[in-house]
């Protein structure tokens, strides 16, 4: 696959730094059970099994970013709180992101999972991509312009994770404090993990809304696997464009171990700028139920 090249090299920014690295944990169902998660992988909610073919509706600068709903084809259903081992942590964690949502509708994490979870992952991401024929090219629904907005490739791992087992590991932190720090828009289902890699010379992912559409996507949460990390060198800067901050700007470096939380519509939106070398990132979109149901109404409409 040819790169798409989008430029020269982002700006700067910093995110906090992620902490040393140690040797992971040889069993998955240990760390599982050191997690406080529920067995909820084949939880699949069949009512909201159709795949939405949306219609692009996005500005002449703007892409739609679609793929989840073009090639998933089942939301995952979460199960309730009560299920999960929930810790005082846990609790002032969700507070701190829900207070970061409401005030700037995004939010920044270092460390989210411990080193050895972190390590696992790495691991085995590397190993899938550069082992394994598993990774696509990533679409959009504008499919004549591919080749000028989106240049990574993707994995889904959902249901089982037999794609990626140890993708298991951030599914269970994460559904935990979203369902903890998520209650006015009713949160019950989220995405397949969607596990994508810029392979660097230029690629790049244009400005795009993830749900310009009113699909029911709430909340994208982004886990950044990038080791030794430098945005001078490497680019890859995730520049987002909130529509509240007067004109302003923010750019997050992809650092190891880090998570990117904002809210999924059109007031985030975004771009991936020039990436220099392997870029990595686990990518979940979580539901607002009301609107996901009112979209899956939408689209039994149109195909009865």
């Amino acid at each position: 696959m040819s790169s798409t090249s989008c430029g020269p090299p982002p700006e700067k920014y910093n995110v906090q730094s992620p902490q040393s690295y140690v040797k992971p944990p040889e069993r998955l169902e240990e760390s599982q059970e050191r997690l406080g998660a529920p067995n909820y992988t084949t939880n699949i909610d069949t009512d909201r099994s159709l795949e939405l073919n949306t219609a692009s509706s996005a500005s002449h600068n703007t892409a739609t970013n679609t793929d989840a709903f073009q090639r998933m084809p089942d939301d995952i259903t979460l199960p309730p709180i009560s299920k999960y081992k929930v810790t005082q942590d846990d609790v002032d964690l969700a507070k701190h992101i829900s207070h970061r949502l409401k005030i700037h509708g995004l939010c920044i994490l270092s460390s989210f999972l411990s080193s050895a979870h972190a390590e696992q992952i790495y691991n085995e991401v590397q190993y899938k991509y550069h082992k394994t024929d598993s990774f696509k090219t990533g679409k959009v629904i504008m499919q004549a312009q591919q080749s000028k907005i989106r240049g990574d490739k993707v994995l889904w791992v959902g249901q089982e994770y037999k794609e990626c087992r140890s993708v298991k590991l951030l599914c269970d932190r994460l559904d935990k404090i979203i369902l903890l720090c998520d209650k006015e828009k009713e949160v019950r289902s989220r995405t397949k993990g969607m596990v994508a890699c810029y392979p660097g010379g230029g690629t790049c992912y244009r400005k795009h809304v993830d749900n310009p559409l009113q699909d029911g996507r709430h909340i994208t949460a982004l886990y950044y696997m990038n080791k030794g990390w430098e945005k001078d060198r490497d680019g890859g800067t995730l520049r987002i464009y909130p529509k509240d901050k007067n004109g302003s700007r923010l750019d997050v470096v992809p650092n190891f171990n880090s998570l990117f939380l904002f809210y999924s519509d059109g007031r985030n939106p975004h771009e991936v700028l020039p990436t220099h070398k392997e870029r990595f990132a686990i990518t979940h979109w979580y539901f607002a139920y009301d609107e996901r149901r009112t979209a899956i109404e939408r689209m039994k409409q149109k195909k009865s």
